[in-house]
């Protein structure tokens, strides 16, 4: 019989064969590792990329506003400070009870802010909360602001008309637009204006979750002191003011007088 065997090509083996066997252990290890780097890198970086710079001294937690709220019927909550009805700001304040007196308290350090008036602690009864409407500007006062912004076209306009007429505002403006448009931002605030916190994408409050509003109002934050080293107390976002959800409200604004 004839060997054919010299006759026959010679049989390459394949570019990653590997002769011991032991390849894909090797790169399953090797993708372990990197899936273990990265949720080590991850662990390490999320909890300060996703917590608030300015730290509150009580009550952090995202579930304290639901739990604050759960404790009353949100339907009859006892509004104190109306009295005049021309007051521009808004907070939750809790109400301790102290020698038979009732104390509205920050609900975020403990600081006492006024005692309830007799009619106020009536109404307010054995309640843990209410809200307090406070703040009345000067006689022939305007309290300006505009939401949403900056915008490119429209922002610039105003502030032009404002520096003319030499009168501050407050804007509130919304994260996404503050990347889109940084110098507009730098410009409202080189010219004196106030800046409020508007969430990062304007959402509305109680359509989302705790943590997810909280991070809207975190991450807009890092953004107005990535852009302009600015901090703002002023914050708001849709409903959250008519629907009285305990979180720090607007302490400051800029006002203009006529006569």
């Amino acid at each position: 019989m004839t060997n054919l065997s010299p006759h026959l090509p010679t049989v390459q083996p394949p570019v990653f064969f590997d002769a011991s066997g032991t390849r894909w252990p090797r790169l399953l290890n090797v993708l372990l590792a990197a899936v273990l780097s990265i949720i080590l890198v991850l662990g390490a970086v999320l909890p300060a990329a996703t917590a608030p710079l300015q730290q509150g001294q009580l009550n952090q937690s995202p579930d304290y506003p639901r739990q604050l709220l759960a404790q009353q019927d949100i339907t009859d909550i006892p509004r104190v400070g109306y009295e005049q009805g021309n007051e521009i700001f808004h907070r939750i304040v809790l109400v301790e009870r102290q020698d038979g007196l009732d104390l509205l308290k920050d609900p975020f350090s403990n600081q006492i802010w006024r005692e309830a008036t007799a009619d106020e602690a009536a109404a307010i009864g054995d309640r843990p909360y209410a809200v307090e409407a406070y703040g009345l500007p000067p006689d022939h006062t305007l309290m300006l602001t505009f939401d949403d912004g900056p915008d490119p076209r429209f922002t610039p306009e105003l502030l032009d008309l404002l520096s003319r007429e030499g009168v501050p505002a407050t804007f509130f403006a919304v994260g996404e637009n503050v990347v889109e448009n940084p110098d507009i931002f730098r410009r409202i605030v080189r010219e004196g204006h106030m800046v409020g916190n508007h969430t990062m994408s304007h959402i509305n409050f109680w359509a989302h979750d705790d943590a997810y509003n909280r991070q809207e109002i975190i991450g807009e934050d890092r953004v107005l002191r990535a852009a302009d080293n600015y901090a703002s107390r002023c914050s708001g976002s849709q409903r959250v003011i008519r629907k009285t959800t305990p979180l720090p409200c607007c302490r400051h604004s800029s006002w203009a007088t006529f006569t």
